[in-house]
């Protein structure tokens, strides 16, 4: 749970950063860091007292407080950060590192021995069910496989979250500038560049998902023949490089909002459907993972290429 509240964290910071201008993206990162916050909180408050009493023990939480009985326990599994406790009624609860997973087991076995008027009384260590128990701390395995989901997931959606954000603007949300046919620059990427003063840009992306190259040429012809032209800009977009939505020539337009949009929209597309392709790559893996890990003693071979002796309960 730190460690999920921890990277909930740096994502919102991370989507604040590229962000910083959009207000959904705010609206996401900010909702990030109240999960961030929450989980932490609850992590930090949820905890068994180390104060145990005579036949029962408290297990706190941020919104409440549960009394389990010592007679109640019918087994443990241990985890690298602590433990489980398996409950007679098919319940289960997290014994943190605070209390410490050896002295509260010796202190429930020496419970019911005398309970039960024994000298000595074990509890039964019950493997994990997860992978049928081939793994060590099978939970830091689900963890790190969905932390890597949502960033796969959020890499692929990012591109529509902040390249899209205003893609639909139209003429009354824009003002309008002009500058001189002669100064326009076609990169090589089909990219219309228009400089400004004090080191101002105008650019005009991703024209090349409108129109083929043929066009394009055209385009910027025509713009050298004319003597001024006016750009479309974003009036609420910060100064220094602006993102040009509608071109105007001869009091006609040879680049609409529409053809921009739909410029945006594609180059978002891209970056995203290669996110798209690394993620059904990586949910494979995962699958793959879980099939020869669930049956370690067929495909021990492969496993040890991708873990750890160390992790493996042979």
């Amino acid at each position: 749970m730190p460690i999920a509240g921890g990277l909930g964290a740096a994502g919102a910071l991370l989507i604040a950063l590229f962000a910083k201008d959009d207000r959904a993206g705010l609206g996401f990162s900010t909702f990030f860091l109240l999960v961030s916050g929450i989980l932490s909180t609850v992590y930090l408050t949820w905890h068994i007292d180390s104060a145990f009493q005579q036949d029962f023990f408290v297990v706190r939480s941020m919104l409440r407080k549960r009394t389990i009985m010592k007679s109640d326990v019918s087994g443990y599994t241990y985890r690298r950060n602590g433990g489980v406790l398996h409950l007679r009624n098919g319940r289960r609860i997290a014994a943190d590192s605070v209390v410490g997973m050896e002295n509260l087991i010796e202190d429930i076995e020496s419970y019911q021995a005398g309970r039960q008027d024994l000298r000595s009384c074990s509890l039964p260590e019950i493997p994990e069910r997860l992978f049928r128990g081939h793994l060590k701390n099978p939970t830091d395995f689900i963890l790190l496989f969905a932390v890597l989901f949502c960033v796969f997931a959020a890499c692929a959606f990012a591109p529509f979250l902040v390249m899209c954000a205003d893609v639909d603007l139209k003429a009354a949300d824009c003002v309008w500038v002009e500058r001189p046919g002669a100064d326009a620059i076609l990169s090589e990427d089909g990219a219309v560049l228009f400089p400004g003063d004090d080191g101002a840009a105008y650019l005009c992306r991703f024209l090349r998902y409108v129109f083929d190259e043929n066009q394009i040429n055209d385009l910027i012809e025509r713009i050298h023949h004319a003597e001024t032209v006016q750009l479309a800009i974003p009036a609420a977009e910060a100064p220094g490089r602006y993102s040009v939505r509608e071109i105007m020539c001869e009091n006609k337009t040879i680049v609409s909002f529409e053809q921009t949009a739909a410029g945006i929209k594609g180059e978002a597309w891209k970056i995203s459907r290669i996110m798209l392709i690394l993620l059904g790559i990586y949910l494979v893996f995962v699958c793959c993972f879980c099939i020869f890990v669930s049956n370690l003693p067929r495909f021990y071979r492969i496993v040890r290429l991708i873990v750890k002796e160390e992790y493996l309960n042979d």
